[in-house]
């Protein structure tokens, strides 16, 4: 006898309803919900790494150098009037500390396509077939941070290298904790923009961080604070700031805080090349805070809101502030 099927037996379903479905979409939802802020944190991690290896590279670059020649690489962005008293590499060659470090840095080949003779903007073809403009127009990968997409382009900058499309850095020499001017007391003016007519012993008197705008750097002997409680470089931004690029000058301060008015630049409410007062900070795209060499050789990462007086500190080369630690 076959067998049939009774009307009250069910039959068996191969697909999910509608409800089951949407459970499943919805506990996806939920995973992708938690899973991409531990990515994206990861990411960070890891570009907040490679930041840090790119200026410990730079800082043990600058160590090298010094056990060369006894001081900081010299930076001489504009001023003809300082003559290169401690170094031929000074004397308004427009030439930025990072090209001398490039010998130390595996950069040796690009470093030989430089006529040191030449101003570091000149368009005329050396020897080895190049301009010295050209050269610092192509990036430098050690001197970008990663969390920085806008540095990898080439732009124009203000100042003494007006409308000139330079490769950009992301980190900045410290020339102290001076502003722009004008902006009262508790501020040292000048930027350490000491050049002109004074003598090269005046300017190394009057700039307060270890890598002078003009002409002039430290020799570790003249950092009395210790190399360990003073910057030699830290991150800046410079699509916001037309002043920063690796070959030609890049200079920074903490005259403000750490990432003083940051969301302003990203809004546009601060201009490059007008609102000057607000440029050469200090700042960077990571959460929370920046990364910095120290002139001993190390580089850490510093909150932003590390007391402003202890930031300041940091700067300044003989201050003789008490010891600092990184927050």
């Amino acid at each position: 006898m076959g067998t049939s099927s009774t009307p009250w037996q069910s039959k068996k379903h191969n697909a999910f309803t509608l409800v089951e479905l949407l459970v499943v979409i919805a506990i996806i939802g939920v995973l992708v919900g938690l899973l991409l802020p531990a990515v994206q944190a990861a990411r960070e991690a890891a570009r907040r790494s490679e930041c840090l290896n790119n200026l410990k590279q730079l800082a043990l670059s600058a160590h090298n150098y010094h056990g060369t020649r006894e001081r900081l690489p010299i930076s001489n962005s504009y001023n003809p009037g300082i003559d290169g008293t401690w170094s031929s590499e000074g004397g308004g060659m427009n030439r930025s500390w990072i090209v001398m470090l490039l010998p130390f840095a595996e950069e040796r080949a690009r470093y030989d396509q430089i006529d040191l003779t030449k101003r570091q903007l000149d368009r005329s073809l050396n020897a080895s077939g190049v301009s010295n403009r050209s050269v610092v127009q192509q990036n430098l990968p050690f001197v970008l941070c990663p969390s920085d997409d806008e540095a990898a382009e080439p732009k124009k900058r203000v100042d003494h290298a007006a409308n000139v499309e330079l490769a950009l850095t992301c980190y900045a020499a410290n020339i102290g904790d001076h502003n722009n001017g004008g902006l009262g007391v508790g501020h040292p003016p000048g930027w350490g923009n000491m050049g002109g007519s004074l003598e090269v012993t005046e300017v190394a008197r009057r700039t307060r961080g270890v890598i002078s705008r003009y002409g002039w750097s430290a020799a570790f002997k003249e950092i009395s604070d210790g190399l360990s409680r003073t910057f030699l470089a830290g991150e800046v931004v410079p699509s916001w700031d037309g002043l920063q690029d690796w070959g030609h000058q890049n200079l920074a301060t903490t005259a403000f805080p750490m990432n003083f008015r940051n969301q302003d630049w990203a809004d546009g409410r601060l201009v490059s090349g007008r609102d000057w007062a607000y440029q050469a900070l200090y700042r960077s795209f990571h959460p929370g805070g920046a990364q910095f060499a120290l002139c001993d050789g190390s580089a850490t990462f510093l909150s932003e809101s590390i007391d402003h007086a202890t930031f300041r500190a940091y700067a300044s080369r003989l201050g003789e502030e008490v010891s600092l630690e990184p927050q």
